[in-house]
């Protein structure tokens, strides 16, 4: 399943301000947009990101006077553009660009995390086609996590995990290209490697055949074993700000929460977003918005319009962080989410070596 974006005022009534819409404050807006940024990036609860964030953003749009939800809509697409096309987007197209050269099977960009990555493959597939041997057809976007992929979140401590050899699972596994000799690419904001684990694992039990794959992610707490884009590019930047930048993703619009469920529709298996879609007044606009801006910034890469180096694109968005420790709204987040509490442990347990493409 593909990700699906409503289209630029398709906004759905949110109850947070259906009992006032047309006479609510500031921070009435604002607390309804916490509530859904928490609903779709529950990460963002830890370090009070969301109220930062938040806080932030609305100080920007307001600074005029108390907008209304329609022009708060308007001054936030415009943001979010912005994020999409100049903040993040040239580092995912450079980013994207170099998976693309090296994957000739499925690439595979999970939603919800990776969706503006995925957008931004397509984006450049589309506007060189020669460049990249993987065909257009096989950069997929599905919809899939932790909880899918049969792993206990920590986040979300409420939600039963599934198993790999669950038929459901086994079938969407299919549709990503295994059980067959086809190239299989993960493309992941990523940071620990759960997942990796938990197909490695599967695999070693018996529980799935035994298969390549290989994974990259813009940035991860185990470079020594899992590609990290970030980390490659950026081990001059002071410690946690690679964290910080790559936790940033977190805040990037969203419209559903973290599905847990599978269903089968004609023969296809998809996520499960009965009830997951967030019922907001700005996520769905602001979210067209940021991916329309990261499309455009992949298209400028195509078109050789991008010159700055990933390091350097790494060096503004760590100065926009350090901005927005002062409550400035830079779009980057002012200091990463919660570490994992175990991710220490994890790492030195480590069993598997180094995951392709690091050898």
């Amino acid at each position: 399943m593909q990700e699906k974006i409503a289209g630029k005022g398709e906004l759905s009534a949110d109850p947070l301000l259906s009992s006032v819409r047309g006479k609510s404050t500031a921070d009435t807006h604002k607390h309804a947009f916490v509530a859904s940024l928490k609903e779709v990036a529950s990460d963002l609860q830890s370090n009070s990101l969301a109220e930062k964030y938040a806080d932030a953003l609305f100080a920007k749009i307001n600074k005029d006077g108390d907008k209304s939800v329609a022009e708060i809509v308007k001054e936030g697409e415009k943001e979010f553009y912005h994020i999409g096309k100049d903040v993040l987007g040239p580092i995912a197209a450079s980013f994207v660009d170099t998976v693309l050269q090296e994957c000739h099977g499925m690439a595979i960009f999970p939603a919800r995390d990776a969706t503006p990555f995925w957008y931004a493959a397509k984006a450049l597939k589309g506007a060189n086609p020669g460049k990249y041997p993987v065909a257009s057809e096989n950069i997929i976007n599905p919809v899939f996590n932790r909880t899918i992929w049969g792993i206990a979140d920590e986040q979300d401590a409420g939600s039963d995990p599934l198993s790999l050899d669950q038929p459901l699972v086994k079938k969407l596994l299919s549709q990503m290209g295994f059980f067959s000799s086809t190239e299989k690419v993960f493309v992941e904001v990523g940071s620990w490697g759960s997942m990796v684990h938990q197909l490695n694992t599967s695999m070693q039990t018996g529980e799935l055949p035994k298969e390549k794959f290989k994974v990259y992610f813009f940035y991860t707490h185990l470079p020594e074993y899992i590609y990290g884009f970030t980390n490659i590019h950026g081990d001059m930047l002071p410690g946690g700000v690679l964290e910080t930048i790559a936790d940033t993703w977190e805040a990037f619009p969203k419209l559903f929460k973290k599905p847990t469920k599978l269903v089968e529709k004609n023969d296809i298996v998809e996520a499960d977003l009965d009830g997951k879609l967030v019922d907001s007044a700005f996520l769905p606009a602001w979210t067209f918005a940021a991916l329309h801006g990261v499309t455009d910034a992949a298209l400028d890469f195509a078109d050789e319009k991008q010159h700055s180096t990933p390091r350097d694109e790494l060096i503004k968005l760590w100065k926009l962080s350090k901005a927005a420790k002062t409550g400035t709204f830079t779009g980057v987040l002012p200091t990463h989410t919660e570490t994992w509490s175990e991710g220490e442990k994890w790492k030195a347990a480590w069993k598997w070596g180094p995951v392709p493409p690091l050898v």
